[in-house]
């Protein structure tokens, strides 16, 4: 379990401080130092009556010169055998990076793009991912299981940091089907195409699909109005698929799911 999680820049000193009492014999020392440097400093508090057992701050001092994510383990003990408590520090010591903003939609994956290769993870929070080069392009493929803005940090060297913030939220449609295998389920969206927003599949699950749009039939000599987009599924064997479709224009960059259906396909009965 960590205790605390913190950032810094190569070679800068990330500093805090605990409250102690080294009267009771109790005393800080660095367990494992994670490959950083480590300074620990008792400070007891003004006490100008002599009292005994008045306690103080252990002021701590870290430092790191390479980028890197790292481990520290403090031990507060009065003997070998004697262990008040461990505490546990995770630092992550990167340049100041250069950020980048994407959105996301739970539980399915995105592509986050670096023009060059050479890169390095050191910090993904929560995030599931894995790294690839392609054409001399680092793609990193990341999944957010849960709402929230997430952070994932790559390197390069000593001073290349870039920071992706990625906002994950569930799509905002939403619905189950049901259907015998072999046999159609259908559903359909408000679409309007005029906007240059249309619907697009993300991710067909493994599903046989057909999506057209149907235009409303309007008064003569209105502009701009809309219609639907009309979406069949089939599967061929039984299971539980997930069908994704996003309302975008294909010009604005990769597409986030609007759209999550999720389809229960049973044997015939």
């Amino acid at each position: 379990m960590v205790d605390l999680k913190a950032r810094s820049r190569p070679g800068e000193v990330f500093e805090f401080v605990m409250d102690s009492n080294e009267t009771t014999g109790f005393v800080w020392s660095v367990e494992s130092d994670g490959g950083t440097r480590c300074s620990l400093h008792y400070e007891p508090d003004d006490n100008p009556e002599f009292l005994d057992g008045v306690g103080g701050q252990e002021v701590i001092g870290i430092t790191a010169d390479s980028p890197g994510k790292r481990t520290i383990v403090l031990l507060s003990s009065r003997s070998p055998d004697e262990i008040g408590r461990r505490y546990v520090i995770e630092l992550v010591t990167v340049p100041d990076p250069e950020m980048r903003y994407e959105k996301a939609a739970v539980g399915c994956r995105r592509t986050l793009v670096l023009e060059s290769e050479g890169w390095k993870v050191i910090d993904s929070g929560e995030l599931d991912w894995t790294m690839s080069v392609v054409d001399g392009r680092t793609e990193i493929s990341v999944k957010a299981n849960k709402e929230g803005t997430h952070s994932l940090t790559v390197v390069r060297g000593r001073s290349d940091a870039v920071e992706f913030l990625i906002t994950a939220k569930e799509p905002e449609t939403r619905m189950e089907l049901e259907a015998e295998i072999g046999k159609p389920a259908s559903f359909h969206l408000y679409s309007n195409p005029t906007t240059g927003f249309e619907w697009t599949v993300t991710d067909d699950g493994g599903l046989e699909y057909e999506s057209r749009y149907v235009a409303a039939i309007n008064r003569p000599g209105i502009c701009g109005a809309g219609g639907r987009q009309e979406v069949t599924l089939v599967a061929r064997s039984p299971g539980t698929y997930v069908f994704l479709m996003s309302y975008c224009r294909r010009w604005e960059g990769e597409p986030v799911p609007d759209c999550k259906v999720v389809l229960t396909a049973r044997p015939p009965s």
